[in-house]
């Protein structure tokens, strides 16, 4: 599974609302060994979490309150956000 080299196996699986690890669910897409884009988000906002993050192959992990548990996982959205602290 291309997931395996950033992600362990519990949050590889995440990737829906249904299959939520810890209250969040995770998106990965990338060329191997050129670029990555990655996103989490809670499954259910204000329940399960209330930030939004994301990261690129700058390798900062972004972050927003956007009241929503849309994933963001394009590069243009991503690098837009605060730096995670």
């Amino acid at each position: 599974q291309a997931n395996a080299c950033l992600l362990d196996f519990a949050v590889s699986n995440a990737s829906t609302v249904a299959t939520a690890k810890s209250g969040y669910y995770f998106a990965l897409s990338g060329v191997a060994g050129q670029s990555y884009e990655v996103g989490g988000s809670p499954a259910v906002f204000n329940q399960s979490g209330v930030r939004n993050f994301c990261s690129i192959e700058d390798g900062v992990v972004r972050f927003n309150n956007s009241g929503s548990s849309a994933l963001i996982t394009a590069s243009s959205a991503c690098v837009l956000l605060p730096n995670l602290n």
